[in-house]
């Protein structure tokens, strides 16, 4: 059974609580993967016992699972005599910039470190070996910043981190962590779907990294393609600028993990079923949706964004899936390189 509870600023220190479940009668919940906090949009009949305040903490368990820890940043009233509360997870305050220099560290030790400069409670469950460049980070949010962390750490480990918000617990854990037996398909809870394949976004065939070596005045130009792709789609060039301290071995390194991450096509399902609570953006489920693309389609797939839909007794959610094939990371046949140089006199 699902209860929502409200603390204003002294019951969260006297961990007392207004239990407002029977004045809420709309509720969306949504969660992502990409920099974005869960998000809670409460509709509540006014109550002259209960005055709501930003800051004031929300709580919404399933029995005894929490699902939501919060705080309202956003109140809205209407003629009709109801509250709007929008609320947010301890994701949001990683939108704070700061300056950080990062030395020595991996992504382990940077959220770490982030986490308690803002007293942010925060867990690590899985620890990340790649060890980060040294960087200065000067007015970037928290975001951008764990998110260079988890970027780099991807393309050399070839492993998916993710930092979400378990009731109240800044977590960082490997996206394998969370893959759950529950699955969607064809007569089994799903209503609608829509499956799409992309080379727009996060495609890439052709890896290109350029240095400056202020000492000769040069600027070198590593580039590496994959032909096989390149002849099917055109070329679709990754480009970035390398620090002048990094390494020929290191950059090599990095090129050919990023070619082999977004050398393939994009695969996505987004599709509307029968609400479960257990069902997040982070955990992973099996869809099994027949479709005009592909004739047969079973696969396993990581929830990249989930809202949770709760109209009166009417529960759905609506749920975009990313659905890579292990064999689309392992197809690097035909590769080609060169380097270039341009004087920078």
């Amino acid at each position: 059974m699902l209860t929502i509870e409200y603390q204003d600023y002294d019951q969260i220190a006297k961990d007392e609580s207004f239990y407002i479940t029977s004045l809420v009668h709309k509720l969306t919940l949504s969660t992502a993967i990409e920099n974005q906090p869960s998000k809670v949009r409460l509709t509540v009949i006014a109550d002259k016992n209960v005055k709501f305040h930003n800051g004031g903490r929300i709580k919404i368990l399933d029995g005894d699972k929490g699902l939501f820890l919060g705080y309202i940043f956003e109140m809205n009233a209407d003629e009709h005599d109801e509250i709007k509360l929008t609320c947010y997870d301890q994701l949001r305050y990683l939108k704070n910039n700061d300056v950080y220099i990062s030395r020595g560290d991996t992504l382990a030790t940077l959220f770490t470190a982030l986490c308690k400069r803002f007293e942010l409670k925060h867990l690590v469950s899985d620890t990340p070996k790649t060890e980060l460049p040294i960087t200065i980070h000067d007015n970037k949010s928290l975001y951008d910043i764990i998110s260079w962390g988890i970027g780099i750490t991807i393309r050399n480990e070839m492993k998916r981190y993710i930092v979400w918000d378990d009731f109240g617990v800044l977590e960082l854990f490997e996206a394998e962590r969370y893959m759950t037996d529950w699955a969607f398909g064809d007569n089994n809870l799903v209503f609608s779907f829509d499956f799409s394949k992309s080379i727009d976004k996060d495609t890439y065939n052709q890896i290109k990294y350029s240095q400056e070596n202020k000492d000769l005045q040069v600027r070198q130009n590593r580039i590496i393609f994959n032909s096989n792709t390149k002849k099917r789609w055109g070329t679709l060039q990754f480009f970035k600028t390398i620090d002048e301290a990094a390494t020929p071995e290191q950059i090599v390194i990095e090129m050919y993990a990023k070619l082999k991450l977004c050398n393939h096509e994009t695969r996505k399902i987004s599709f509307k079923a029968i609400g479960n609570w257990d069902i997040r953006a982070g955990k992973g489920i099996w869809v099994m949706l027949k479709n005009a693309l592909e004739d047969t389609y079973i696969q396993r797939g990581i929830v990249s964004h989930c809202t949770h839909r709760l109209d009166n007794d009417m529960h759905t959610m609506d749920l975009e899936v990313e659905v890579p094939r292990d064999e689309d990371y392992e197809k690097l046949d035909d590769i080609g390189a060169f380097l270039t140089t341009d004087t920078t006199k």
